[in-house]
């Protein structure tokens, strides 16, 4: 995410021309992962439970000084991040799944983040 957005390093402590570690970016990454290997995790019925975790996210985010106009880098990063784990390119339906995948997850921390309660 940091190639693809150097503004998006303020948000973690850096400054846009700080030098960023691979340890450091991996660190980032895994956490960014953990947070939709959870919702992955809940998916099911139980849609209530869902919507709370991602208000909880998403505010959370939005204590941290998140800005949503990172959130399309994201969604970029996680797209490149799955074709370096994968070897391969993604091909075009499973870059529109892993899209809308992301867009109904982002879009629900966005909402949360602009929520004023």
């Amino acid at each position: 995410m940091f190639e693809i957005q150097p503004r998006s390093k303020q948000v973690f402590g850096y400054t846009e021309s700080d030098h960023v570690s691979k340890e450091r970016a991996a660190t980032h990454g895994r956490l960014f992962a953990t947070v939709f290997d959870s919702v992955f995790q809940m998916l099911g019925p139980d849609t209530e439970f869902i919507e709370e975790v991602l208000r909880q996210v998403g505010r959370r985010h939005r204590t941290m000084g998140i800005h949503p106009m990172f959130f399309p880098y994201m969604g970029k990063a996680l797209l490149y991040a799955l074709e370096q784990a994968l070897d391969r390119k993604l091909t075009h339906r499973e870059t529109l799944a892993w899209e809308e995948i992301y867009d109904a997850i982002s879009s629900e921390l966005v909402r949360h983040i602009l929520s004023d309660v």
